[in-house]
């Protein structure tokens, strides 16, 4: 053997040479290894759905504050006289419903009226026949909430019968003869949660 052989083959003998050569297949493995990572992304969606609505109509029309209902209630009311109407009030919305009532007096006829209300009965010549839960209610010029909360109608197809009655008093001034008579009555529905 030469020189050069025995040489090579002394360093490839080294400690130093196969600690280095080893640390080297050591760091490749580790630099091997990190690189295999598995992954997954999933995705999913709610589906479609809607949100819920409040749709409630009077006496099968949806009256709104632009297109209100117009209830004929006659002429010639004198002091001691009534008049009275049925309004139904329907939920046609998909959610069930709540509703609060106010009534005002655009003209001042209608704020020398009073109020009655009744639910369900009818209405036999100019009074409701049930018995009334609201009698003698003041009309004025403001908005005045009547019947607290009412309902819970039902979704699509819920109802709630109100006769109202309207009575000029006795006392009535002898100035409202011929006066115009305009009662504005609002209901504004709430749709109930959870149901």
């Amino acid at each position: 053997m030469t020189d050069v052989v025995r040489r090579v083959s002394t360093v490839l003998r080294s400690t130093r040479v196969r600690a280095v050569l080893a640390c080297g297949i050591v760091f490749g493995l580790g630099t091997v290894g990190t690189m295999a990572a598995w992954s997954a992304t999933n995705t999913t969606t709610s589906g479609t759905f809607t949100t819920g609505s409040v749709d409630l109509w009077l006496n099968n029309v949806n009256a709104t504050t632009t297109a209100p209902l117009a209830l004929n209630l006659g002429t010639g009311v004198l002091p001691g006289q009534s008049r009275a109407v049925m309004i139904n009030v329907q939920n046609r919305g998909p959610s069930a419903a709540m509703y609060t009532t106010t009534i005002r007096g655009a003209t001042e006829g209608a704020r020398a009226m009073t109020l009655s209300v009744a639910v369900g009965g009818s209405v036999s010549g100019n009074t409701c026949t049930a018995s009334p839960v609201l009698t003698g209610q003041a009309i004025t010029a403001s908005a005045t909430p009547i019947l607290g909360n009412r309902g819970e109608l039902a979704a699509t197809t819920g109802t709630d019968p109100l006769c109202m009655q309207l009575t000029l008093p006795t006392a009535a001034a002898n100035t409202l003869q011929s006066a115009p008579v305009t009662v504005v009555v609002t209901f504004t529905g709430t749709a109930v949660a959870g149901v």
